[in-house]
């Protein structure tokens, strides 16, 4: 399965490549004056009005100091059709949803079958966001599970017919 690549504080992090709609170099958003949780404001994406996340403090709970961060632009979940979202969730499954990361990395193809639990340090959020850990060129690279991190639920096999 393929895999994109980008880093925060530091940590290089994966997501399926199937989740990703393109990454932006730059996006102006305004910023909510009292942030809900991680996501601290709303951009125009090309005539959309998209949700923006910062990652970092979802996956580590601190914000972004990060001067130029860069965006990684999640499908909307509707394009999707395994998954749905949560109604508790502040996002619409109508439009994609942009992740502020520090920097983006490139494509992988990573075995399934060889990733590793991760490791029990971190917090209780970083645990419930990884799914799991590989080893490469003497890096770890940390897979997240994106439908949590977006507060996702897989649809079961019998209601997608």
């Amino acid at each position: 399965m393929y895999y994109a690549t980008f880093s925060i504080d530091k940590q290089t992090y994966a997501i399926e490549l199937g989740y990703i709609q393109e990454f932006a170099e730059t996006l102006t958003f305004t910023s909510l004056p009292q942030p809900h949780g991680s996501v601290i404001g709303i951009a125009n994406l090309r005539g959309l009005v998209v949700s923006v996340l910062d990652l970092r403090h979802r996956i580590l709970a601190k914000f972004s100091e990060h001067a130029h961060p860069q965006f990684a632009v999640i499908r909307s979940a509707e394009s999707l059709p395994s998954v749905k979202m949560d109604f508790e969730a502040l996002y619409t499954s109508k439009e994609p949803v942009a992740l502020m990361i520090d920097s983006r990395g490139g494509v992988l193809e990573l075995d399934e079958k060889k990733l590793q639990p991760s490791s029990g340090h971190g917090s209780q959020l970083y645990k419930e966001y990884v799914k799991g850990m590989i080893e490469l060129d003497h890096t770890i690279l940390l897979v997240l599970d994106i439908t949590k991190i977006l507060g996702l639920s897989e649809i079961e096999t019998s209601q997608l017919s």
